[in-house]
């Protein structure tokens, strides 16, 4: 069985992805999670996986029916500019910490005045 890691919705940062995924999402662009569903999901209300995810990012068919066997998790990632990518959860190498803290440096000069 293939491993993968799905990332908790809502975190954000900079993800690394398994080819030929790599090569369609750049990996210094800022993603946010907003979702993950199943494969067994999107084909029970009709939609097309394999024709709407896996042909667009670069993945046969055989990479469809092996996911679909084990029911890979797939990840909708979103930029800031509100673009959604569809990923199943094995092509996903690395996630971003989300424990730490984010600082921002920030300068305050006062001038003492006669």
């Amino acid at each position: 069985m293939d491993s993968y890691l799905v990332p908790p919705i809502g975190s954000k940062g900079t993800f690394k992805f398994k080819e030929p995924v790599a090569s369609k999402i750049d990996s210094n662009q800022q993603l946010e999670v907003k979702g993950v569903r199943s494969l067994s999901e999107l084909e029970n209300s009709n939609e097309d996986p394999f024709n709407t995810i896996y042909n667009i990012i670069g993945l046969t068919e055989e990479d469809y029916k092996k996911d679909a066997e084990v029911d890979i998790p797939i990840v909708i990632f979103a930029t800031p500019g509100c673009e959604y990518f569809y990923v199943p959860a094995n092509r996903i190498l690395s996630i971003p910490k989300i424990d730490g803290v984010k600082y921002q440096e920030l300068v305050l000069a006062l001038k003492n005045l006669p």
